[in-house]
């Protein structure tokens, strides 16, 4: 069995030829545990189903496809402000009490959108 995906050293999955060919026009494309969706993105397939146990996750997938301009009224109101510590730790507060409340929504899914990339980075104080 030949692999459809190989990972780079650098982590970024790299979609290779093999398997954009074996994916024919009306096959259904599952991917169990979608996160970024890179692979999904790239493939472009005409059907797919997605999957993951992380229902925020889940949540973004939905509002992405149902309510895609609330999550940019919510990025370009959060983005507006200098990113500081104290500002990301209080848009972490607000994600935090969001999926207390298990409020699942577009504000919901832009504040994760929001706050993924700078979770893997220091923010200036």
């Amino acid at each position: 069995m030949q692999a459809f995906l190989h990972v780079e050293n650098d982590n970024q999955v790299k979609i290779t030829k093999t398997v954009k060919n074996k994916l024919m026009k009306g096959d259904l494309y599952v991917e169990p545990q979608i996160v970024d969706g890179s692979v999904l993105l790239r493939l472009k397939p005409e059907h797919a189903v997605i999957n993951n146990q992380n229902r925020a996750i889940i949540n973004v997938w939905q509002q992405v496809k149902k309510n895609p301009f609330g999550i940019l009224d919510i990025l370009k109101n959060v983005d507006q402000f200098k990113i500081t510590a104290d500002y990301y730790l209080l848009q972490l507060r607000k994600y935090n009490e969001l999926l207390r409340d298990r409020k699942y929504d577009y504000e919901t899914a832009g504040v994760l959108i929001w706050l993924d990339p700078y979770s893997k980075e220091d923010v200036t104080v």
